[in-house]
């Protein structure tokens, strides 16, 4: 597991301690496709790491509105999500946009699979003021990967300058010694 994918894991996992979440699941935003892709996740079996979030659900409706939603009870009680197909074990849903610069970022999403068992409006508002600290954690750490590439490469250009120097010193010299190889002095 590298940095990035620990640090999403234990985001995922702060978050759903303080909500007491069952499962849930943290998506981040594919820069070059604009697709969803899972980061972290636990609870119940979402997709597998970086595959692609299955099109036409609640998340591709806050990717689209980057509002909040929160759900209580069945999702049949909803007319914006009654073209989903119902997870009969989820109670209760949080999916909140990670918004940088009002850009999205990614997702975050808990369930509760508990019955009678729910979020609240105030655990929304706690995760949407929670979502903006994540979103800022997980810019650094892009912006940090990004700066490190960054200087991997200039490293290695700078090998590459320096080893050009040796050679092009190394060629002045031999042509040196061929010339006076050629021309005597004296």
């Amino acid at each position: 597991m590298t940095e990035p994918d620990s640090l999403y894991s234990e985001i995922l996992n702060i978050y759903s301690r303080l909500l007491n979440a069952d499962s849930g699941s943290l998506m981040l935003l594919d820069k070059s496709s604009g697709k969803l892709k899972i980061a972290a996740s636990f609870g119940i079996k979402v997709l597998d790491k970086d595959e692609d979030v299955i099109s036409g659900g609640i998340s591709d409706w806050v990717k689209a509105n980057k509002k909040p939603v929160l759900i209580d009870g069945p999702l049949k009680n909803y007319s914006i999500f009654s073209h989903i197909e119902p997870r009969e074990e989820i109670r209760s849903s949080i999916c909140v946009p990670l918004l940088i610069n009002e850009k999205l970022e990614g997702i975050l999403n808990l369930n509760i699979l508990k019955p009678n068992m729910g979020f609240k409006d105030m655990d929304m508002e706690f995760g949407v003021v929670l979502a903006n600290f994540i979103a800022v954690m997980i810019e650094k750490v892009r912006l940090n990967k990004k700066l490190n590439d960054a200087m991997n490469s200039m490293k290695s250009m700078e090998a590459e300058m320096i080893q050009s120097e040796k050679l092009s010193t190394l060629g002045r010299f031999a042509a040196g010694i061929a010339h006076e190889i050629r021309n005597p002095l004296a």
